[in-house]
């Protein structure tokens, strides 16, 4: 029990692994606040690790590295680029279609700057969000008119409250999709 306590004591003040220069760089590219709760994590770890009959406690450079490490792991942007190598061609959870090179250019173009969502240039008034695709839509389908919304479930809503207004509609178990955890 003793050498647990004297194990625990000799842990560093948060302060002195701040101090440390192992967490010099840390401290210059993210926010202070972010390192020092990362020291906290370290230290809470280590006793942790000590009450549970742990060796010796490491010293101020080591928990300063980690909690570098662990500061710098925070600040990852939580959305990354992956490889989809599941099997699934479009695997809902990895978002969805990758963009082609064409189409990517041109949102970035947009994305630049302000743009004519909702405004139509012509008349220098409000102007419909779906304009511009409902022109295309109708002008490659023969349609009086479209709509685009932005997922699967909406369309098939959408389409189900034109097909069958008024009319009851049965809809099989079997054709219920679990998407997030949840049926839709």
């Amino acid at each position: 029990m003793a050498t647990r306590t004297s194990s625990l004591r000799s842990l560093p003040a948060v302060e002195t692994v701040l101090s440390h220069p192992a967490l010099e760089g840390a401290l210059r590219d993210l926010p202070r606040a972010l390192v020092v709760e990362a020291v906290r994590a370290e230290l809470s770890d280590e006793r942790a690790r000590l009450k549970s009959g742990g060796a010796a406690a490491p010293d101020a450079e080591a928990i300063a590295r980690r909690a570098g490490e662990r500061a710098a792991l925070e600040r990852r942007p939580a959305l990354r680029r992956v490889l989809n190598a599941t099997g699934v061609v479009l695997h809902t959870n990895l978002g969805r279609a990758p963009l082609p090179d064409d189409a990517r250019r041109a949102l970035e173009d947009v994305a630049r700057g302000y743009a004519s969502l909702e405004y139509d240039l012509e008349s220098g008034r409000r102007g419909e969000r779906g304009a511009g695709v409902e022109r295309w839509l109708t002008r490659l389908t023969g349609a009086q008119a479209a709509h685009v919304v932005n997922n699967g479930a909406a369309a098939v809503l959408l389409s189900l409250a034109a097909l069958a207004a008024g009319k009851a509609v049965v809809v099989s178990r079997g054709e219920l999709v679990e998407i997030g955890g949840s049926f839709r």
